[in-house]
């Protein structure tokens, strides 16, 4: 019995932590749903659970809420995303250096760009939806965008030799050493 306990304790301990960040994202590619519905189509009650990767040379990839406002796919960050004291690189400091992303909803994977919403206007309204009145000044808010059609895929494939299969990528790689085991 008191194993069982112990065992409850660790595990609400870890789940309690917050997302752990992992690498590469498996899935089949989907093509970016179009208006109407848009992505109301990929989340119909308006908002759910995503994992994004990004920075296709070392995979970053994290489990958000994206919600759907206005026909856009969209994120946010804690408060602190880009506070000087925060003790590791935040997700969204990634995605400024490395926008381009993939977001892997219910198997399908979308490739997008990251677009930080900079409208004082347009993020003081989706933040004032979302419950924050005031809406504070430290929390990011990302849109996703479609990429330039100019853009290759294959950023984020794997290497190909000519004539062989494709390569299966496996799931989710979780952070396995101390290097990796970074928050977002």
């Amino acid at each position: 019995m008191r194993e069982r306990r112990v065992f409850g304790w660790l595990l609400l301990s870890v789940l309690a932590c917050g997302p752990v960040p992992g690498g590469r994202l498996a899935g089949e590619v989907a093509s970016v749903p179009k208006d109407p519905p848009g992505w109301s189509s990929v989340l119909p009650d308006g908002k759910g659970f995503c994992e994004i990767e990004s920075r296709p040379a070392d995979p970053h990839s994290i489990q958000l809420e994206c919600f759907v406002d206005d026909g856009e796919l969209l994120v946010q960050s804690h408060r602190w995303a880009y506070a000087s004291w925060w003790p590791v690189e935040s997700w969204a400091e990634i995605w400024i250096d490395h926008p381009d992303v993939r977001v892997r909803i219910d198997g399908s994977l979308f490739e997008l760009t990251a677009t930080r919403v900079s409208d004082p206007a347009r993020r003081e309204a989706v933040l004032r939806e979302r419950g924050y009145d005031p809406a504070p000044d430290g929390i990011a808010l990302f849109r996703f965008d479609p990429r330039a059609a100019d853009q290759p895929r294959s950023l984020f494939a794997p290497p190909r030799v000519p004539g062989s299969q494709p390569v299966s990528v496996p799931t989710t790689e979780m952070a396995s050493d101390a290097s990796r085991a970074r928050l977002p």
